[in-house]
């Protein structure tokens, strides 16, 4: 037993030293596994035989591909968290954008109604003025008419 101990820890020695990193991403990822490889050996060494160790190690390896799964899924919800709140910030500076050009509208729209209302004043009065001046005209009109027919027979004379 402990023969096949020591056999199985020249292997991984052997395949650790045969894995060497190639990149920091992987350096990372030996680093992670290190308290992981501490646990397995720990465990390895306090067996008794092939298939505890053999269970044990199915154990481990189970318990950390499921650790590291999870943190692939949280290092994705990372990833996504981010990609919205950056779409969330495009669509925001749009939503401000379309909110300050309404505002420019509507102020717009404020300054030409009241154009408008100031121009329908503006054309009533004149309309009254019209008016006024037609009255007049026509007071004239009949003036001038009683004057080019004569004071006689204007007066009804005869």
């Amino acid at each position: 037993q402990q023969e096949q101990q020591q056999q199985h820890q020249q292997q991984l020695q052997v395949a650790a030293g045969a894995a060497s990193p190639a990149t920091q991403s992987d350096t990372s990822c030996v680093a992670a596994a290190g308290p992981w490889a501490d646990e397995l050996l720990r465990r390895l060494q306090g067996c008794q035989s092939g298939e505890a160790a053999r269970a044990y190690c199915s154990e481990l390896l189970a318990a950390f591909a499921q650790a590291q799964f999870e943190t692939a899924a949280a290092a994705q919800r990372e990833e996504r968290l981010q990609r919205l709140q950056g779409a969330n910030s495009v669509l925001l500076r749009g939503f401000r954008g379309l909110y300050r050009r309404k505002c420019e509208a509507e102020g717009r729209c404020r300054g030409i109604e009241e154009a408008c209302s100031h121009l329908a004043a503006e054309l009533a009065q004149c309309k009254e003025q019209l008016r006024h001046l037609e009255r007049a005209r026509s007071n004239l009109q009949y003036h001038l008419q009683l004057m080019k027919t004569g004071p006689a027979t204007a007066a009804g004379g005869m």
